[in-house]
């Protein structure tokens, strides 16, 4: 062994400033860690990129990444009073 370490960090995902490759990426992901993005944008109140998250997921079919509907909004029910 050579004693190099490498560290890897999961890639952040900047939902306003995706491109193609990226939102596969994304879609890709496991369903409860797309929701977990959305609840941690609107618990550091980021509700912009929430919204944007909520976009991309909805603009997807479900057989490629989107999540329903029902799902997205009990996730919003928890931080905002509009629904």
């Amino acid at each position: 062994m050579s004693g190099i370490h490498y560290e890897f960090e999961e890639p952040e995902f900047n939902p306003m400033k995706t491109n193609p490759i990226e939102k596969k990426w994304f879609l890709g992901l496991p369903e409860n860690l797309k929701l977990k993005f959305i609840e941690d944008a609107l618990e550091e109140g980021k509700t912009d990129e929430a919204f944007e998250i909520m976009r991309i997921l909805l603009d997807a079919p479900i057989t490629a990444g989107g999540v329903s509907t029902e799902k997205i909004n009990n996730v919003f029910k928890k931080y905002l009073r509009i629904f």
